[in-house]
């Protein structure tokens, strides 16, 4: 657990919560995990910044979209904390679970990027403000993304045992080994070696 993750105080609040008795007290195990990871995220939500990792990534290209850097906070509630930078450009990089529900002739949005119509195929720039996409009465997905250059090979062990495989952005190789992480539309998870591939370990919603 303390490898995935859990923090101390996270059981310590559970133990609290069910309390002492002098009669034995049973708990399911699915009441258990949901107490402990509702304890464990209030604590670890503060903690860990965010990230973008995409997973069985596939590249795309969007006509017509503005080549800037995009900023974003490490995290959102705390921006004195900084930030980090992705240099974007028409090609980028997506999941491929994203790429198959993004329906035509819809509006998506490349979070604090850019939105786009999918057009028989085609990828088309529509414009930059969230805003706009917002107020679209097309109104489709809102997905996370990596430029095309970011290589940064990155591996999760899921709870189940099986490995995601994908990139990351760059940034994540300057953390620190144990470093508590919330990668953006997916997970908590927590560094567990580093290298020329990332190695996180799935810690939970």
């Amino acid at each position: 657990l303390k490898r995935r993750g859990y923090q101390p105080e996270a059981l310590r609040k559970y133990a609290l919560k069910v309390g002492l008795s002098l009669n034995d007290k049973t708990v399911s195990k699915q009441e258990f995990w949901k107490m402990v990871n509702a304890f464990n995220k209030e604590i670890v939500e503060k903690k860990a910044n965010r990230y973008f990792v995409v997973v069985d990534p596939v590249e795309i290209t969007v006509n017509g979209a503005k080549s800037k850097e995009v900023k974003m906070d490490l995290h959102p509630d705390y921006p004195k904390r900084g930030a980090r930078i992705l240099s974007a450009k028409k090609k980028i990089i997506i999941a491929n679970s994203d790429l198959k529900n993004l329906k035509e002739g819809k509006i998506h949005r490349l979070m604090d990027y850019c939105n786009f119509i999918v057009s028989k195929g085609k990828f088309n720039f529509v414009s930059d403000e969230y805003e706009s996409y917002k107020n679209a009465k097309n109104k489709g997905s809102i997905i996370h993304w990596l430029p095309a250059e970011e290589k940064l090979s990155v591996s999760v062990l899921l709870e189940d045992g099986l490995v995601a495989s994908g990139v990351g952005e760059s940034a994540l190789s300057k953390l620190k080994k144990g470093t508590l992480v919330q990668l953006e539309r997916m997970y908590f998870a927590r560094l567990d070696s580093v290298g020329k591939k990332l190695s996180f370990w799935y810690l939970h919603q």
